[in-house]
């Protein structure tokens, strides 16, 4: 059993934004769309998930597991894809 399972209720919650950062998470958001391009992340996302699935990792050893990873793979990559929009959008808007 992985340590997130067994403390559920605090891995369910923000454990590395700050209150700052609580209070205003689109500077987050702007951190790491400037800090990286898509392109990279895209790379670094597929590296971890080729890693984790051509690895001996029994993790992943059954069909069903690596689907599974690489369903949220596509679901996480919709996600980054749609907060780069939203920092566009932002940017493009100027300040508030």
């Amino acid at each position: 059993m992985s340590i997130y399972s067994r403390h559920k209720s605090f891995f369910n919650q923000p454990i590395r934004l700050n209150r700052e950062d609580m209070l205003n998470p689109d500077s987050v958001i702007q951190t790491f769309c400037n800090a990286h391009h898509l392109y990279d992340i895209r790379q670094h996302l597929w590296n971890l998930v080729e890693t984790a699935i051509s690895s001996e990792n029994e993790l992943y050893e059954e069909a069903e597991t690596r689907s599974a990873l690489l369903f949220f793979y596509g679901q996480l990559e919709e996600v980054i894809e749609a907060v780069y929009v939203k920092e566009k959008l932002s940017r493009a808007a100027g300040p508030e």
